[in-house]
């Protein structure tokens, strides 16, 4: 490939899986500098979102978690090491932004792990949060906040500064009046950490109406964080979206559907919009999603999921792709011994279909979008090149490339 030019070899290398880059950044000077810089990066990122995202799979399985890709149209799905803990350490994945992944995780990390570590943990014990490229096997770990790792982070990325790496995890801290049946909205603090500078910052109280009662899962849309809350007015259970402004640090509120009368909403991105999926009381599932952000009046119903086992309940994890939701299917079983399995519906043929993987609960699973990346999280390894414009519901690419990759 010597006499090759020089975007001939550019465009052959971003071809090749991020593992085969990574052997090669060893060739020759020139293509470490090429494939370690911020433009080859960049494309490589633009090409992935291009031809899909997977969905990473977080489990657990008799007290043990794992990570496994689950990509669309497929019932089955490859395991991703997460050589940061031991096989028998659990771990929570948060959420996941241009390839790099948030854990937080409770327990001792395992010191033979092999993986480039940055920031070396001077007190393995305490409760933590990483950052994480499964691809290039880098890990950070983020410096100590000044509240405890809560079970609430939030994870994304920056777009307005044209660093694909300008990532921000959000902490919260809560004081709950347990001294009431339901949680009584109460002063809430929140940490912002951003890589770029590598430090927290404190934004003191931040919600609009007071702290929500229920903050479930994240999606990532855009610049936002977006969650899924609900809030007792009376005997009446009311939803609402909660955002948090990765640009502006600052949170806001914006409506759900008005005519959903529904038991649980569950957030996560279709088709580029924010979506919601409604548990109603007749056993079903109805898709929503926000054709215009932040406008309540462009919620639109798409389809609903009817469920076919009445004695088993389907909780939703995500969308795999535009045509396959997952849900963990939940059999109640005599001595109060719950059986959970995975199982995916798919919207064409209107059918579910069932999967050989057993887990130990919904509540252990959680599943994001995913692409393979050539992100760093070592500070100062990415310089930005231009602005990013949005290309998915959670993901970024260049607004223009003159010299981009050939598929």
């Amino acid at each position: 490939m010597a006499n090759l030019p020089d975007d001939v070899i550019t465009n052959i290398l971003l071809q090749l899986p991020v593992q085969s880059l990574v052997r090669f950044r060893c060739v020759c000077r020139s293509w470490k500098s090429l494939i370690s810089g911020s433009s080859f990066v960049r494309s490589y990122l633009d090409r992935s979102f291009r031809y899909g995202e997977n969905v990473l799979l977080k489990y657990t399985i008799n007290g043990s978690s794992g990570l496994g890709v689950w990509p669309p149209s497929r019932h089955e799905f490859s395991s991703v090491d997460p050589s940061i803990l031991p096989a028998s350490d659990r771990f929570q994945l948060n959420g996941s932004c241009n390839g790099v992944i948030c854990l937080t995780t409770f327990s001792r990390i395992d010191p033979d792990a092999t993986f480039s570590r940055i920031d070396p943990d001077p007190n393995p014990n305490a409760a933590k949060i990483y950052l994480w490229n499964p691809s290039i096997n880098e890990l950070r770990v983020v410096p100590e906040s000044h509240f405890r790792v809560s079970n609430l982070v939030g994870f994304g990325c920056d777009p307005s500064s044209g660093h694909l790496h300008d990532f921000k995890v959000v902490n919260f801290k809560t004081q709950l009046n347990f001294k009431e049946i339901l949680f009584l909205p109460s002063p809430t603090e929140v940490e912002v950490y951003s890589l770029r500078t590598n430090t927290w910052k404190q934004i003191g109280r931040i919600f609009p109406s007071g702290f929500p009662k229920h903050l479930g899962r994240q999606a990532l849309f855009r610049e936002f964080i977006c969650w899924c809350s609900y809030a007792y007015i009376g005997n009446l259970k009311m939803w609402t979206l909660v955002l948090f402004d990765l640009i502006n640090e600052v949170f806001d509120e914006k409506a759900t559907p008005e005519s959903i009368l529904c038991i649980e909403q569950y957030i996560t991105t279709l088709q580029g919009c924010l979506s919601i999926l409604a548990y109603n009381c007749s056993y079903e599932y109805e898709v929503w999603i926000m054709k215009e952000f932040g406008d309540a009046e462009s919620w639109t119903k798409l389809y609903t999921i009817d469920i076919p086992e009445k004695l088993a309940r389907y909780t939703p994890l995500g969308f795999a792709g535009r045509d396959e939701v997952v849900f963990a299917k939940i059999h109640k079983l005599q001595r109060g011994n719950d059986r959970t399995l995975l199982a995916s519906y798919n919207m064409r043929s209107k059918a579910f279909e069932g999967s050989h993987l057993r887990v130990d609960s919904f509540s252990s699973c959680c599943m994001v979008s995913y692409v393979e990346s050539l992100v760093s999280v070592v500070l100062g390894n990415a310089a930005p090149t231009q602005p990013l414009s949005r290309l998915s519901g959670n993901g970024y690419r260049s607004i223009a490339r003159k010299n981009g990759p050939k598929d």
